[in-house]
C-alpha cells in the first residue's frame, strides 16, 4: 500500500504516513493506493494537454508579431 499523498510505502500497522504524515487506515481503502504512482494515462494526459497549450500560445504570440510587423 502506497500514501495517497506522497506515495511512501506504507504498513498496514500505521495509523499515518510516516513520510508525510497523512491520515491512514487500512479498513479504509480510500486513504491508501495501491499502486506507487498515479496512473500513466493520468501523466500522459497532462504532458499532452501542456504541449498542446504552449504550442497554442506559440502560434497566437507569432500571429501577433508577424501582424504588427507588416501594420496590420
Amino acid at each position: 500500500m502506497y500514501c495517497n499523498r506522497c506515495y511512501a510505502k506504507l504498513d498496514p500497522d500505521d495509523s499515518s504516513c510516516p513520510q508525510c504524515g497523512a491520515p491512514f487506515a487500512a479498513s479504509n481503502p480510500s486513504s491508501y493506493s495501491r499502486k506507487p504512482f498515479p496512473s500513466v494515462p493520468l501523466i500522459v494526459f497532462h504532458v499532452i494537454g501542456t504541449t498542446i497549450v504552449g504550442v497554442v500560445a506559440g502560434f497566437v504570440i507569432a500571429f501577433h508579431q508577424m501582424a504588427a510587423m507588416s501594420g496590420h
